[in-house]
């Protein structure tokens, strides 16, 4: 996913850590934002002072439509519509004023439950392109492929925040590694302790049931690894997480945060688990982690049932909901039918 990301100048990289602090301060997700971001990317490649491509009348970094929507906005409130700040001050003005952004069928959610979601960047992506954006084509995967890429650099990698050289950490790398607990110090923060630690924050909030990444506080004692994987350090297995075939729910967690810790997807704990709404989960409830057989990977065809998503079933199957869509001639990926048989490969 990361070298979607490799041809974006320094300029862009900048711009989109700018989007993504802004709205942190606004109080959105990280999940919500880079979801927008997977947006923003397709529509501007992350400019600001950009005028849609073949003259669509779009401008800016969601390519408002007419520009002047933007404009005259702007310039009602003496704001440089060029300015990245001034156009992420609209699209929260927007948020706050209830408007552009509208649940739909497909996707019923409002703006304001899209900044708190905590549910895959992948699909917030989608729920973006159609409740927000709303093109003619609405068959735009790569989108959610931008939004995880997107969650990768500046969430799990720390990427939002500047730091300091890597290049001389070879000598805290046995410390490093070897540690169990870290203590908050003044000035700390998750991604940087992730970094430090050789992990990553969704790992750190779901082991410490940290339900806000910018929360922490000096003197807090943090977990860096789970009980499984280090009881059974001795025997010469380091892979607890991933050996483990189901998991229970605790306080704070999220499907997000789990399929993280156990190297998954959202989509594949859905299907696997029957779960229709990623933010529904209950303290006590035991997750199946794996298919229990090796059938999915050997069909040909699969039958669909109710609940049924095609990100889903490809996640079950190891497969891409483009390669289902073209298997299939599904042209709109929201509306498959119980019953219908979908070819695999």
């Amino acid at each position: 996913m990361a070298d979607l990301l490799r041809y974006m100048s320094n300029t862009q990289l900048e711009n989109a850590k700018f989007i993504y602090n802004y709205f942190k301060g606004q109080g959105w997700t990280s999940e919500s934002i880079t979801g927008m971001l997977g947006n923003i990317h397709a529509e501007s490649g992350v400019v600001a002072d950009l005028d849609e491509r073949g003259g669509g009348g779009g401008y800016g970094i969601v390519q408002w439509t007419p520009k002047s929507k933007l404009v005259d906005w702007a310039n009602a409130r003496n704001l440089n519509h060029r300015a990245l700040l001034t156009q992420c001050k609209r699209i929260q003005w927007e948020l706050e004023n209830n408007i552009q952004f509208y649940a739909t069928k497909a996707h019923p959610m409002t703006f304001r439950e899209f900044t708190r979601s905590k549910r895959d960047p992948a699909y917030l992506a989608i729920v973006f392109l159609h409740n927000y954006e709303r093109p003619y084509d609405y068959n735009q995967p790569h989108r959610s492929d931008y939004a995880l890429s997107w969650f990768n650099l500046l969430v799990t990698r720390g990427g939002s925040t500047s730091g300091g050289s890597s290049g001389n950490t070879t000598s805290n790398n046995n410390t490093n590694n070897n540690a169990t607990t870290y203590t908050v110090k003044a000035g700390d923060t998750l991604s940087g302790i992730a970094k430090k630690f050789n992990t990553t924050v969704a790992k750190l909030q779901a082991l410490n049931n940290i339900k806000n990444a910018d929360k922490i506080s000096v003197g807090q004692v943090l977990k860096l690894k789970d009980s499984t994987t280090t009881s059974n350090s001795s025997s010469g297995s380091s892979t607890g997480n991933s050996s483990s075939n189901t998991y229970t729910v605790k306080s704070g967690d999220t499907l997000f945060n789990i399929a993280k810790k156990f190297n998954t997807t959202v989509a594949k704990l859905q299907a696997l688990n029957n779960i229709k709404n990623a933010d529904k989960l209950s303290v006590g409830q035991v997750l199946k982690l794996k298919e229990s057989t090796t059938t999915s990977s050997t069909s040909n065809t699969y039958t669909v049932k109710a609940g049924d998503t095609l990100s889903g079933i490809a996640a079950k199957y190891n497969t891409t909901v483009a390669k289902l869509q073209s298997l299939n001639n599904i042209k709109n990926v929201d509306k498959i039918s119980i019953g219908q048989v979908l070819k695999l490969k």
